[in-house]
């Protein structure tokens, strides 16, 4: 049986996983339309997505909007989330095992359940 979205977002906000747990103050879920044509997988929150628990709302989130304004989307016709569900401390690169606990667990589970028809990814390099 597939898994909702609920199930994965509580989950995610409980992982204890990998060592990221100890020193995040939220995970954070994605959020967005399921399903939906555009998936975004952006790298990991930020320490203002850190703070709030909420996606793409620091610095890089505003690039971000500006972004989709651009090419005239808006985020409620899209699905966001982040490779890494909690914030790299020092904006660290991911270690391996963090990324393949956050793909197995979470992610892949994402894009069975939001069937994206184009999958974009942000961030300044890709790991998998």
């Amino acid at each position: 049986m597939a898994e909702s979205i609920l199930n994965i977002n509580s989950q995610i906000k409980h992982c204890k996983y990998c060592r990221l747990y100890e020193t995040r103050l939220n995970a954070v879920c994605g959020e967005g339309i399921i399903p939906s044509k555009f998936m975004i997988i952006a790298q990991a929150p930020g320490r203002m997505e850190d703070q709030e628990g909420e996606i793409l709302i620091g610095p890089s989130g505003k690039v971000f909007n500006s972004l989709l304004e651009q090419v005239q989307l808006k985020r409620k016709e899209t699905y966001l989330t982040n490779l890494i569900k909690c914030f790299l401390p020092k904006c660290r690169k991911p270690k391996s095992d963090e990324l393949i606990t956050c793909n197995e667990l979470y992610l892949e589970k994402e894009i069975e359940l939001v069937k994206p028809e184009i999958i974009v990814t942000l961030g300044y390099e890709i790991y998998i």
